[in-house]
């Protein structure tokens, strides 16, 4: 009998920044990152104290902990570049509208412009169910959209908006637009048959996609090593010929890199790919208890997690690398 090996064609690595990379990158860019960062976090208590003020009506799936992923993804795309959503999308819609009412504006150097606060009040009018949000007030929390800016729509089903994703880098690759969609969704989504189904058709077409797992550790409570028979979830990009990448959720630098890396690859025609970052949700799938009060994770394990997390690492980080000073980092 005789054995070839076989070698995927595409590659599968993982991606780590280094600090010296912070300083590599447009410090306009990593102030409106960190700014990203601050204020999805702020949201999202804000919308925490709503809830139990009952101002909230139906779920909330707070994003603290995965702010970084949003914003540094988002800087690298354009307006006319599309995304879709997961249930637990606050930050992916706040990110992406931000960059595109203020994609020229440099925190450091300037207070807001009246548009992005315009942003957080019409998202927040959105999940209370007001007429002033993106729909009317009857999208809610899990169903954001604001075509203008390039949220497709974010789906309270999982790996509901991947589907949808490909049917919109379809679109593009006919209509030869040069946009990128990108796809996000969780550890969770990627066991649904929705996201190989698409995986499968997004390869075969050679189609300008990024598909952004935001591995966050639990499908509510189930760890990913309970659900999935592989570690790195991104490996499953080489059983559809694409492009793997993994980086770390707080990683601003890596995740902007490597995002960047890929955005180009589909903007050249070059295929979809899929990146996984491995983050964590400080608190329990829906509302405002930790983990930890559910049993299913202990208090050492989210301690060590918010100690590495990008929102009180970063401006640290930015300090040492002279992007930014004390103060500037200090008043964002």
């Amino acid at each position: 009998m005789k054995v070839e090996s076989l070698t995927p064609q595409a590659s599968w690595s993982s991606v780590a920044g280094e600090d010296a990379d912070l300083a590599l990158l447009p410090s306009a860019t990593l102030a409106r990152v960190l700014f990203e960062i601050d204020v999805i976090n702020a949201f999202e208590r804000k919308v925490i104290t709503l809830k139990d003020e009952e101002c909230v009506h139906g779920p909330i799936h707070i994003s603290i902990g995965q702010e970084a992923v949003a914003a540094a993804v988002m800087a690298t795309l354009t307006s006319a570049d599309r995304i879709t959503g997961s249930h637990r999308a606050h930050h992916h819609f706040i990110a992406k509208a931000i960059n595109h009412v203020a994609r020229d504006w440099d925190p450091a150097r300037s207070d807001p412009p009246e548009s992005v606060a315009e942003v957080i009040r019409r998202t927040l009018s959105e999940i209370m169910g007001l007429a002033d949000g993106y729909c009317g007030g009857r999208g809610g929390s899990m169903h954001l959209r604001w075509g203008e800016a390039g949220v497709l729509g974010t789906n309270a089903i999982v790996s509901g908006g991947v589907p949808l994703s490909v049917g919109a880098a379809y679109a593009d690759k006919l209509r030869s637009t040069g946009n990128v969609v990108v796809a996000f969704f969780g550890d969770g989504g990627v066991n649904q048959g929705s996201f190989h189904e698409a995986a499968n058709l997004a390869a075969l077409w050679n189609l300008p996609i990024v598909f952004v797992i935001e591995n966050n550790q639990y499908a509510v409570a189930t760890s990913v090593e309970e659900a999935s028979s592989v570690a790195h979830l991104s490996q499953h990009a080489l059983a559809y010929d694409m492009e793997g990448r993994i980086v770390k959720g707080y990683d601003v630098a890596g995740i902007y890199n490597v995002t960047r890396e890929l955005v180009e690859r589909a903007r050249a025609g070059d295929g979809p790919s899929i990146l996984e970052a491995k983050c964590y949700r400080h608190f329990h799938h829906g509302g405002a208890l930790k983990g930890s009060q559910f049993g299913y994770r202990d208090k050492d394990e989210e301690s060590e997690w918010l100690d590495r997390d990008a929102f009180a690492t970063l401006p640290g980080l930015l300090q040492e690398a002279g992007v930014l000073t004390a103060g500037q980092s200090d008043g964002l």
